[in-house]
Order: C-alpha cells, then sequence, then structure tokens
C-alpha cells in the first residue's frame, strides 16, 4: 500500500513537472515571437528587407518567418521532458 502511494505520488509530481516546464517553455516561445515580430516591423518601417526564410517563404509577414527563424537558432520542436530520454513534439514549427 505504502509503495503503491508513493509510485502515485511521484506520477502526480511528473506530471505537474511537465506542465510548469510546458508552461514556462510555452511562455518563452510566445516572447521570442513577439520579439522577431517587433524587429520584423522596425525593419520593415526603416525600409530594411526581412531575410529570406530557409523554407522558402515569403517575407510578407513577420509570422512567415517565425517557424524558420525558430529553427534556424536551434530551437527546433523536440524537447527531452520527462519523456524517459524519448523525444516529445510539443509544437510544431
Amino acid at each position: 500500500m505504502r509503495a503503491e502511494l508513493r509510485a502515485e505520488l511521484h506520477a502526480e509530481l511528473r506530471a505537474e513537472l511537465r506542465q510548469e516546464v510546458l508552461r514556462d517553455v510555452s511562455a518563452e516561445i510566445t516572447q521570442l515571437k513577439n520579439q522577431y515580430a517587433t524587429v520584423a516591423t522596425y525593419m520593415k518601417s526603416a525600409g530594411h528587407p526581412l531575410p529570406p526564410s530557409p523554407n522558402g517563404a515569403g517575407n510578407e509577414a513577420a509570422s512567415d518567418h517565425t517557424p524558420s527563424l525558430m529553427e534556424h537558432n536551434g530551437q527546433g520542436n523536440r524537447c527531452k521532458v520527462g519523456t524517459h530520454g524519448k523525444e516529445e513534439s510539443f509544437f510544431s514549427t
């Protein structure tokens, strides 16, 4: 009985930790997207062209570049959080 309670508590703690990490990662992704959008808007208003997207997308809007920029900066779409070494996708680029 005691071992079962301990295992259940560990599972709950892992789940809570995973959710906290996902919230933190999501908040950071949002912050990076907002920062990029601000820079892209400034570049456009200053008459500077946006860099070409590695995936061939046009540069009509900052949102067109966010996934490619994240991928280019090594912020891909995999995270090894609480998956016992297996990669688990939390967002796509």
